[in-house]
């Protein structure tokens, strides 16, 4: 992780990379919490600052590479969704969720939000996730 904020010449648009423990309450499933992915016993978080084209692509650059070598000792689902945004999230997203669970969050969704005023979350409303 060290090398995706710091390495190499140029300087880094990763303003850190924290590792968090998941197990415990966060790893047991209860029927009544929606997210599933909790067989993983860590947490990585990369934050990254994007101030011009190249430090995004830069970013991409480290936060692929560090995802790289640390990706045989991930969990299947690939984030927690309070750690993702943008398209990350929607994708995973589409994995977090079985179809009764969906189902449930969409009901849920329509009934309190039906503006969809609420829409910078995880993506619930229009076509199925999977």
């Amino acid at each position: 992780m060290r090398d995706a904020v710091v390495a190499g010449g140029a300087a880094s648009p990763v303003l850190f990379a924290e590792t968090r423990h998941a197990g415990g309450a966060i790893s047991r499933r209860r029927p009544e919490v929606s997210f599933a992915a909790r067989e993983g016993g860590r947490m990585l978080e990369l934050v990254g600052l994007i101030t011009s084209p190249e430090s995004d692509t830069e970013l991409a650059r480290r936060f692929s590479e560090t995802w790289r070598r640390v990706d045989s000792r991930l969990a299947a689902l690939p984030g927690y969704l309070n750690f993702v945004e943008g398209h990350e999230k929607i994708q995973i997203a589409r994995q977090a969720f079985d179809a009764g669970t969906v189902e449930r969050l969409r009901a849920v969704k329509d009934r309190y939000d039906p503006q969809d005023v609420f829409r910078r979350g995880i993506p619930l409303g229009g076509p199925p996730l999977a």
